[in-house]
């Protein structure tokens, strides 16, 4: 059984406080976890301590800054959760402190500045990940197997829609969520689709239809690595919002997934098929786990896990081109709508 160890969370937000109970309070986590010290720079006045100690003998202050989290020589990994333009800056300081390292998504904002974190947590044989927690969802676990294996025959084309809706205070509550809603809300389910066909090669078209003051529509053209095309659609403008669904079509089967579940895995015998072929509906999405934050835990408890490995967990070439995809569809021109 792995070493336990004592893990810093810098950033205590609604997804930092999460992360900061899962390590204290989950069986699977509490035993892989020794003292759980939170970095944030402004405790709330009148609250209870952040932080609480799986093992007494190993117990570390309950709060510091982030910069102490990062200096202690005691901690032996950071889960960073601070908003999304500092990852990168955090993630590089704990790093240079030989800091194992798990940051909320994006890892960073460039490709360049991703592979340049690889780098260094390769050559300080440091653990680095970016959480990208639906990866560990069984759903995408048996899609991602299904397209490796061959199951769907060549995967020439996929879709990604993203049809998401978005109010004006929760744009208001933070003006960087306007700014940055393809980071926020897109990064997932492109990330899926990257991890599951390959690296994009190139972005063959791009429009951005910038809606009112707060929201946007981008569609994509990209050209993966391996040839296949991917269509993907983001709008934060669709009312009420739906459940983001990704599509691959392959030359032996095709498999859709909605809302984290498969409501399409068509593979039938060829000879079974008609000469003008089937036109298949979705079947009604299968109710998936309540427990939405299962995924995020399974993969706290694989990094944490894998620290002793040689070597640690890494960041794949997946991820870094989930960074260089989104920050080209960032950079390019937008249309007034």
């Amino acid at each position: 059984m792995p070493r336990p160890r004592n893990i810093g969370v810098i950033g205590h937000g609604a997804m930092g406080r999460q992360v900061a109970r899962m390590l204290t309070t989950e069986p699977e986590l509490t035993r892989l976890v020794g003292a759980v010290t939170v970095g944030t720079r402004r405790p709330r006045t009148g609250e209870a301590p952040r932080s609480r100690t799986a093992l007494p003998e190993q117990a570390l202050p309950e709060q510091m800054s982030p910069e102490q989290v990062i200096a202690d020589p005691r901690i032996d990994a950071v889960v960073i959760t601070t908003p999304t333009r500092t990852h990168e800056s955090i993630a590089l300081s704990a790093l240079e402190h030989g800091k194992h390292v798990l940051v909320e998504k994006p890892v960073t904002l460039t490709a360049s500045g991703a592979e340049h974190l690889r780098a260094v947590a390769r050559r300080a044989g440091l653990g680095l990940q970016v959480v990208s927690q639906h990866r560990w969802a069984p759903a995408w676990e048996a899609v991602h197997r299904l397209i490796g294996e061959g199951s769907l025959g060549r995967v020439s084309s996929a879709t990604v829609e993203i049809p998401l809706w978005r109010s004006d205070r929760y744009f208001a509550d933070d003006p960087a969520r306007v700014e940055d809603q393809l980071w926020n809300l897109a990064h997932h389910e492109l990330d899926l689709a990257i991890w599951c066909l390959g690296p994009v090669e190139r972005i063959a078209f791009c429009e951005t239809v910038v809606l009112d003051r707060y929201r946007s529509s981008t569609t994509a053209c990209l050209v993966h690595r391996s040839g296949c095309v991917t269509t993907a659609s983001f709008t934060s403008g669709a009312f009420p919002g739906r459940m983001p669904r990704v599509c691959f079509n392959g030359s032996t089967g095709t498999v859709v997934v909605e809302g984290g579940s498969v409501v399409v895995d068509a593979r039938p015998d060829p000879e079974t098929v008609p000469d003008a072929g089937l036109y298949l509906p979705s079947r009604p999405e299968e109710a998936g786990s309540a427990d939405w934050l299962a995924p995020y835990r399974r993969q706290l408890a694989a990094f944490f896990s894998a620290l002793d490995d040689d070597p640690p967990p890494a960041l794949d070439d997946a991820a870094i081109s989930t960074v260089s995809t989104i920050s080209s569809l960032q950079n390019l021109p937008r249309e007034r709508g």
